[in-house]
């Protein structure tokens, strides 16, 4: 005998109320269930008072709120590595389904209401594990986060498949930077107000564009190698060592003034 699953398309809904944030429920309207329903449609609960009779006859009254919508769970149909809930606003259309006749309603979007869509937080995560008994989490996915509540992307591996180093990319237009790093402590900062751009390794050398400085550091030798190298200072050149070798041929060409002694070899 063939059996029909009493999960089911419930009703076309209309969204009563913006979703928050940080959850996956809404309030929505079901607009096939609800053809008396006039007005503006909201989750606004409106109270209502019944009377009646009790089993000996007795008359009594009693007070409730009362809505047109009804609470439904975000179902992620088709999509099962988004995380978070579309950012879905009053008077969106959303499809609602329910099981069989009981209380729990899913909804899930059914057509193209950007217009009515604002800020959203999307993420998408992607498992990065074969430990069966794994939940998915920032160690073991990777993950993809557009937030433009936050005004920020940020894309992120993880290590929990064998890699040796895992990896973010962060773009933040709140602040104004952009980062990539991996969790040996090396980055590349991209800082729009402050004007500097650095790169910085796990061993503390740095490379430094600080508005009109430019900065280099390290712990043991900087080299460069080249065809010919041009210096042109419009105030001075200061060199400080304790000791400098110089393989070359040098031409100076105007005053020189030298303290300490002179000496050759």
């Amino acid at each position: 005998m063939h059996k029909v699953s009493a999960f089911h398309f419930y009703s076309l809904g209309i969204v009563a109320a913006n979703k928050s944030l940080s959850s996956k429920d809404i309030e929505a309207v079901p607009i096939e269930h609800s053809s008396f329903a006039n007005g503006e449609l909201t989750d606004n609960a409106s109270p209502v008072s019944t009377t009646a009779k009790d089993s000996k006859g007795a008359h009594y009254s009693a007070k409730t709120n009362t809505t047109a919508s009804i609470k439904a769970t975000w179902l992620p149909m088709g999509g099962s590595n988004r995380m978070t809930a579309p950012d879905v606003r009053r008077g969106e259309t959303v499809m609602l389904y329910r099981f069989a006749d009981t209380d729990e309603y899913h909804w899930t979007t059914c057509k193209d209401d950007m217009d009515l869509r604002k800020l959203e937080t999307v993420i998408y995560a992607f498992s990065a594990t074969t430990n069966e008994g794994a939940s998915t989490g920032a160690d073991t996915s990777y993950y993809l986060e557009v937030s433009t509540h936050n005004k920020m992307i940020h894309l992120h591996t993880s290590i929990a498949n064998g890699e040796p180093y895992a990896y973010d990319i962060q773009l933040n237009a709140a602040t104004g930077f952009i980062q990539i790093q991996d969790d040996q402590g090396n980055f590349i900062n991209f800082n729009t107000p402050d004007h500097r751009i650095s790169i910085v390794n796990q061993d503390a050398s740095l490379i430094e564009v600080n508005k009109t400085n430019i900065n280099l550091s390290c712990t043991d030798t900087i080299t460069m190698t080249c065809a010919n190298k041009v210096v042109n200072a419009n105030s001075s050149i200061t060199e400080t060592s304790p000791n400098t070798t110089m393989n070359t041929v040098e031409v100076h060409n105007g005053h020189m003034d030298i303290t300490g002694g002179l000496s050759t070899r």
